[in-house]
């Protein structure tokens, strides 16, 4: 995916800071190249149970993210 157009957009509305909610740190990276300065990244917190365990270890392994998951109990 392409996140340029985000940038694109914040400045087309000049939006100079966000507080960015995301566990994506390319997300953060695109930004703060594109001179949008990241004041907070909130992470989305993810309940991790059998059945979605493998897509997050994936999306942390392959593309970086940064999950805090925890088991349901």
């Amino acid at each position: 995916r392409d996140f340029t157009l985000c940038a694109d957009m914040f400045k087309l509305l000049n939006v100079e800071q966000v507080r960015l909610l995301t566990n994506n740190p390319k997300k953060v990276e695109i930004l703060t190249e594109a001179g949008i300065n990241i004041v907070e990244r909130v992470p989305l917190i993810v309940g991790r149970n059998p059945k979605n365990a493998h897509y997050l270890d994936t999306k942390a392994a392959k593309m970086g993210h940064l999950l805090n998951s925890k088991p349901k109990e």
